[in-house]
C-alpha cells in the first residue's frame, strides 16, 4: 500500500531522513518550513536515492520517487528504476527512470521524458515534448503541439508533425509518411509508393541505383519548393545542378547544328548528283541525235554518191556520173557491202552488196 513520506530533521544523527506523514522530527522549528522547500527541491534536481516527496495527493511506490500534483502517480516498482517523476495533475511515470511533466502527461517508455499537458511517450529513451505530442517508438522524439513520432528511431519537430520509423519530419504538418524517409518544411509530405519500381531509364540507358530506398520531399503536390545554392553533382548518384544541364544542352544543340549542316550538305550533293544526271541526259540526247542525223545525212549522201556513179543517169560534164571512174565503180560495191538495184547497176557491171549504214 503506498504511503506519503515527509522529510523531518534527526538531530540524533544530524541529517534528513523521510518518515510516514504523521512522524514529528525534533530540531530548530524555525527552520521546518525551509527545511520542507530545500527536500521538494532536491529531490527534483539533486540525487533522490535517499528521498521520497509527494506534494498536493501525489502518490509514489518507492522512497526514491517524486510525485507532485492532484493524482500524480509514479508508478514503477523496479529494483533499478525507483527513481521516477510525475509533476502535475494527473501526471504518470510509469517507465523506469521515467519523467512526466505536466497535466495527465505520461511517461510509460523507460528513461523517457514527456513535458507537456497530455504529452506521452511509450518507446525506451524516447522524449515528447509539447501538448498532445507522442514519441511511440524506442529513440524517438516527437517535439510540438500534436506532433507524433510513430516508429523507432523516427523524430517529429513541429505542431502537427508527423513521421514513420527512422524518418524525419521538419515543419509544422510536415509527414514523412513512409519509413526511412524525410519530410522538410511545412505540409511537405514524403509518402511514395513507387519505391521499389525502377527510375526512368531513357533509351534504355544502364543507370546507377535504380531503385530507392527512401524519399526526400521538400513539398508536397500544387506546393512544391525550389532547391537554390546546389553544387554540380560529382559522382554517378549526385544531384544534378541546372549549370550542367544547360552545359549539356549546348552540346546537344552543337550535335543538332552539325546534323543540320550535315543534311544541307547531302542535299546539295544529292541536288548536284541530280544536275550532272540531267547534263549526261542532256549530252546522251545530243549524241543520239547527232549521231542519228549523222548517220542520216551519210547514208542519204552516200546513196546519192551510189545513183550518180551507177545509176547510169547522164549528168553535164564535170559533174556527177562522168568523175566516176571505172575502179570507183568496182570498188564502191565493196564499200557499200549491199546491193545495188537492178535499174541502178551500171551498164555491165555485175550486181553489188552494199552495207546499210
Amino acid at each position: 500500500m503506498n504511503k506519503t513520506y515527509r522529510s523531518v530533521w534527526n538531530d540524533t544523527t544530524g541529517t534528513w531522513v523521510a518518515v510516514q506523514e504523521n512522524a514529528k522530527g525534533h530540531g530548530k522549528k524555525k527552520s521546518r518550513a525551509a527545511i520542507n522547500l530545500l527536500a521538494t527541491g532536491a529531490g527534483l534536481v539533486a540525487s533522490m536515492s535517499a528521498y521520497a516527496t509527494t506534494l498536493d495527493g501525489g502518490s509514489v511506490a518507492k522512497s526514491t520517487q517524486v510525485a507532485i500534483g492532484q493524482n500524480s502517480k509514479v508508478t514503477a516498482n523496479t529494483n533499478d528504476g525507483g527513481q521516477g517523476i510525475a509533476i502535475g495533475v494527473n501526471a504518470i511515470s510509469s517507465g523506469s527512470y521515467a519523467v512526466a511533466a505536466g497535466g495527465s502527461s505520461n511517461a510509460a517508455g523507460d528513461q523517457s521524458v514527456a513535458v507537456g499537458n497530455y504529452a506521452h511517450t511509450t518507446g525506451t529513451n524516447s522524449n515528447s515534448v509539447g501538448f498532445g505530442s507522442l514519441a511511440n517508438g524506442a529513440g524517438s522524439n516527437a517535439i510540438g503541439a500534436f506532433s507524433t513520432a510513430s516508429g523507432n528511431f523516427s523524430t517529429a519537430i513541429g505542431n502537427q508533425a508527423f513521421t514513420a520509423a527512422n524518418g524525419v519530419a521538419l515543419g509544422a504538418g510536415a509527414k514523412a509518411n513512409t519509413i526511412n524517409s524525410v519530410a522538410l518544411g511545412t505540409n511537405s509530405v514524403a509518402s511514395s509508393t513507387t519505391l521499389g519500381s525502377a527510375g526512368f531509364a531513357p533509351g534504355g540507358a544502364t543507370l546507377s541505383a535504380t531503385t530507392a530506398f527512401a524519399e526526400v520531399s521538400m513539398g508536397a503536390a500544387g506546393s512544391e519548393r525550389r532547391i537554390t545554392n546546389v553544387a554540380a553533382g560529382y559522382g554517378a548518384t549526385d544531384a544534378v545542378n541546372v549549370s550542367q544541364l544547360m552545359a549539356e544542352d549546348a552540346r546537344v544543340s552543337n550535335v543538332s547544328n552539325n546534323l543540320t549542316n550535315l543534311s544541307n550538305t547531302v542535299n546539295n550533293i544529292n541536288t548536284a548528283t541530280g544536275n550532272f544526271t540531267n547534263i549526261i541526259n542532256v549530252v546522251n540526247n545530243s549524241a543520239r541525235h547527232a549521231c542519228r542525223d549523222a548517220c542520216r545525212d551519210a547514208r542519204r549522201g552516200f546513196r546519192r554518191a551510189c545513183r550518180i556513179c551507177f545509176g547510169g543517169q547522164h549528168q553535164k560534164p564535170g559533174r556527177g556520173a562522168h568523175a566516176c571512174r571505172a575502179e570507183d565503180r568496182g570498188s564502191l560495191p565493196s564499200r557499200c557491202g549491199g546491193r545495188l538495184p537492178r535499174n541502178r547497176r551500171a551498164s555491165g557491171q555485175p550486181r553489188a552488196r552494199f552495207a546499210r549504214l
